[in-house]
């Protein structure tokens, strides 16, 4: 995919208008049991926008890991949704020193989203 100007094109040079919602994956602590991403199919939408933490703060849950991402980004694929990852963990967080743990998060995560490219 290429951004020219304010608009987004797949390889075939056809543009993309990116139709979508959020998915609170780690906020449904049925995950990584489950996903929702059945239902998120259903409504025709091409876009997925994927709320991620590095460390959810929730010692009760249910655990994820590296894993369960790339095993949900792949079922992404399979589906011809695209998916938009962020990490969520800086949030309504005025620490700025937070997001000096952030970079460090994509940097050494680099070789899992490369391969998802």
């Amino acid at each position: 995919m290429v951004v020219r100007g304010r608009h987004l094109y797949d390889t075939q040079e056809s543009k993309i208008v990116l139709r979508g919602v959020n998915l609170p994956l780690l906020d449904d602590w049925d995950f990584p049991t489950t996903d929702k991403l059945s239902e998120l199919v259903k409504t025709g939408a091409n876009a997925v926008r994927i709320e991620w933490y590095m460390d959810y703060h929730q010692p009760s849950r249910q655990p994820y890991t590296l894993e369960n991402l790339d095993d949900f980004l792949n079922k992404c694929r399979r589906n011809q949704l695209i998916p938009i990852l962020g990490l969520w963990d800086a949030t309504s967080q005025t620490d700025i020193n937070l997001l000096d743990a952030l970079i460090p998060w994509w940097k050494s995560n680099a070789g899992l989203l490369n391969k998802q490219e």
